[in-house]
């Protein structure tokens, strides 16, 4: 019989108040609360709280202030990547953010989901107290993805290499690689190719 933990992660409907789970929040919470009240030059400090805490933390990347994790452990970060003021990780399953990534403002990593019939969304009752059902899914950022500010990506997507994600989109499917993609919901307007290019390289 799955723990409600192995059923969280394997994307089932699952119990969100098992022991392991309140503490895991508690300690998330905890650390964003720490580390957003660190200054920007306190590096190594800053590093050691989210090398401790997440499932992995690049080279050479950074998390601006204002930073909230939900889990944590399930959040897996490359290389180089940067991720600007207020973003909101709800990691209930795994967020992989792949190297060079840019995430912009405000956005939103969003794993969970709630049943859409009331009865089953309300609030039940077990040997921990009271909980949510709730299922989460995987939401995976390949290699040098650009994420606008206050876009929120919904469990479930994998966003294809190089793809843009415009300011405050709503993406609920996957997006292809080298796509430019904007709206609500989310969608792909065209390719990006080489006539894209400002002469910076």
């Amino acid at each position: 019989m799955l723990s409600e933990k192995e059923k969280m992660l394997k994307g089932e409907w699952f119990q969100d108040n098992e022991p392991w789970m309140v503490k895991q929040r508690a300690l998330a919470g905890n650390t964003s609360t720490i580390y957003n009240q660190t200054m920007v030059e306190e590096k190594e400090k800053r590093d050691k709280l989210l090398k401790e805490l997440l499932g992995s933390f690049g080279k050479n990347s950074f998390i601006a202030n204002g930073v909230q994790f939900d889990y944590g452990c399930n959040i897996y970060i490359g290389d180089d990547v940067y991720i600007n003021f207020n973003v909101v990780f709800l990691d209930g399953n795994e967020i992989h953010i792949g190297n060079r990534c840019l995430i912009g403002p405000g956005v939103l990593f969003a794993t969970p989901s709630h049943p859409l019939v009331a009865q089953e969304r309300s609030k039940h009752f077990n040997e921990y107290g009271a909980y949510f059902p709730e299922k989460v899914e995987k939401i995976v950022l390949e290699e040098n993805v650009w994420i606008g500010g206050n876009a929120t990506i919904m469990p479930g997507v994998t966003i294809g290499r190089g793809a843009v994600i415009g300011g405050g989109s709503v993406v609920t499917r996957d997006i292809p690689a080298n796509s430019l993609a904007v709206g609500n919901p989310c969608k792909v307007i065209r390719q990006i190719t080489d006539k894209d290019r400002v002469g910076i390289l």
